[in-house]
């Protein structure tokens, strides 16, 4: 029987190669994820709280008011908690792989987030106290 030596060394290195460029394709992605959905569950705060900053200065005012704060906390309070916790999952993965993507203006922005996440729901209460005056 005759048998044939063959050297994989350059398509070990290829593979290799390309695993690298994927692994490294896959953590731009997830690092992009994060910040979309940062930034996302950031701009849905600022909206709430911008849409309950007007003063009821007429009966239709306040009743657009007090609707806008009863589907706050019948839905949106949940939703952003979602959110900003898959957020925090798809971070704490990327930040387990060891990848340099995270940067310290990442944390920052994220513990600025979270802030804003934790305290809407007395943000909300406080503008109903506020409107029912």
């Amino acid at each position: 029987m005759n048998m044939v030596l063959v050297d994989c060394t350059e398509i070990k290195r290829k593979l290799l190669d390309t695993v690298a460029a994927i692994k490294l394709s896959l953590y731009q992605s997830m690092y992009e994820h994060v910040k979309r959905l940062n930034n996302d569950v950031y701009r849905k705060i600022d909206g709430i709280k911008e849409a309950l900053k007007p003063k009821a200065e007429t009966t239709a005012k306040l009743l657009e008011l007090e609707a806008e704060i009863d589907r706050v906390k019948k839905s949106e309070l949940s939703n952003i908690k979602h959110e900003f916790n898959e957020m925090r999952l798809w971070m704490g993965t990327l930040y387990d792989t060891g990848s340099a993507q995270l940067l310290e203006e990442n944390f920052v922005s994220v513990c600025l987030t979270a802030t804003c996440v934790y305290t809407l729901a007395e943000k909300v209460d406080y503008e109903e106290l506020r409107i029912n005056r």
